[in-house]
């Protein structure tokens, strides 16, 4: 299931109720963010998200009231535990801007990665998803985002029976478990999965 949780709306002050553009993407366990706003990290801890499996930050513009927020949230991501890579995307000036930002976080226990991308669509987080990335009008460089999740294959019933798994396994094994065993046999997920859907 696709998670979206709207973190802050827009204007180029914050107010208090609400605070400046950011949205979050949960997806299998894992994160992407849209915009670093101000506030983003109090917007976070009142939706009650964790902050240590956000995987990717895409940046829209470079404008303030869209990444001033960045190093705040990173050096926030490190002092939770994260030790696994950082990827930020953004249009052109997204180097540089990271760069100035993280003068204020210059320490800390991951690697931050950074790609200028416009017009291209990308494979990341190990195959789960697929970020599309187009040129929007605006006054500086700017990106727009499209997502594609990879889908979970149908259960299969022929192939559950086919496999003589009992059916008192096939919801585990559908969603939540990749092998069992039962009864002195062990079932796995391929047994009762078809083929994958389309994203």
């Amino acid at each position: 299931m696709i998670d979206l949780t709207l973190l802050g709306c827009g204007g180029s002050m914050p107010t208090p109720n609400r605070f400046l553009s950011s949205l979050l993407i949960g997806y299998m366990g894992r994160k992407i963010l849209i915009d670093c706003g101000e506030g983003t990290q109090v917007s976070m801890k009142i939706a009650k998200s964790g902050f240590k499996t956000i995987d990717i930050i895409c940046i829209t513009h470079t404008h303030g009231d869209h990444i001033i927020g960045l190093p705040g949230l990173l050096e926030t991501m490190g002092n939770s535990g994260r030790t696994e890579p950082v990827t930020i995307i953004g249009p052109e000036g997204i180097t540089e801007a990271v760069n100035g930002l993280m003068t204020v976080a210059k320490y800390l226990p991951y690697e931050v990665i950074v790609h200028e991308i416009t017009n291209k669509e990308i494979d990341i987080m190990e195959g789960l998803v697929k970020i599309g990335i187009l040129e929007a009008d605006h006054s500086s460089p700017c990106n727009s985002y499209s997502f594609y999740f990879k889908r979970s294959p149908r259960f299969s019933v022929d192939k559950a029976t086919k496999n003589n798994v009992p059916k008192v396994l096939w919801n585990k094994l559908q969603k939540t478990m990749d092998k069992i065993e039962y009864e002195g046999k062990i079932y796995t997920k391929d047994m009762v999965l078809g083929e994958e859907r389309e994203r």
